[in-house]
């Protein structure tokens, strides 16, 4: 679910690096991965402390919606710059995780959390993926702190993006085109 499905800065750093050391996948798969933080997969770790925090103290879905709101805090797991109408992959997660007898309270709360959104803001911001790995890894038992599970999927992404650039390179081009932007002029 969490591979993403495009072109990254995660992949991008990766493909660089794999022009560099060409031999090493490892190094170019760990450099992409460096990239993996508060920005790409950042929401896993927030929604699943916010959920588990909400669940541990009987807090309502409401009461979350109204506190980021007051606060004028983005409420992280919610929206999709290319997902606008609801992430398929999270229906597909959701169906997932109730089939395998997962679903719980916290998948539950993020799903009135959404609801709540919704109406506060007059429109839909849909449950994204990474905030619906935040609540199935909650209701698995996992502490917040869970975007290594996120780490993983990406680096099966990062390893099929460095195969693809050995056969059809276009980090070196990248590179080339940047180089030509910022061209040093040799002052003598």
């Amino acid at each position: 679910m969490l591979v993403e499905h495009g072109m990254m800065a995660t992949n991008l750093a990766a493909r660089l690096t794999c022009v560099g050391a060409p031999e090493a996948l490892q190094v170019s798969a760990a450099a992409g991965s460096c990239g993996v933080g508060s920005v790409f997969l950042g929401a896993i770790d927030e929604v699943a402390r916010i959920i588990q925090e909400a669940v541990a103290a009987g807090v309502g879905a409401e009461t979350i919606v109204e506190r980021h709101r007051a606060g004028r805090r983005r409420l992280p797991g919610f929206g999709h710059p290319v997902h606008r109408e609801g992430d398929l992959r999270t229906a597909r997660l959701y169906a997932l995780a109730d089939r395998s007898g997962v679903a719980g309270p916290h998948m539950t709360l993020a799903s009135a959390v959404e609801a709540g959104v919704a109406q506060a803001c007059d429109r839909p911001l849909p449950l994204n993926v990474d905030g619906a790995c935040g609540a199935v890894i909650s209701d698995l038992g996992f502490d917040w702190r869970a975007r290594g599970f996120a780490v993983i999927a990406r680096c099966a992404a990062l390893v099929d993006h460095l195969y693809e650039e050995i056969r059809e390179p276009t980090a070196r081009d990248l590179w080339r085109h940047v180089e030509d932007i910022y061209a040093y002029e040799d002052p003598r």
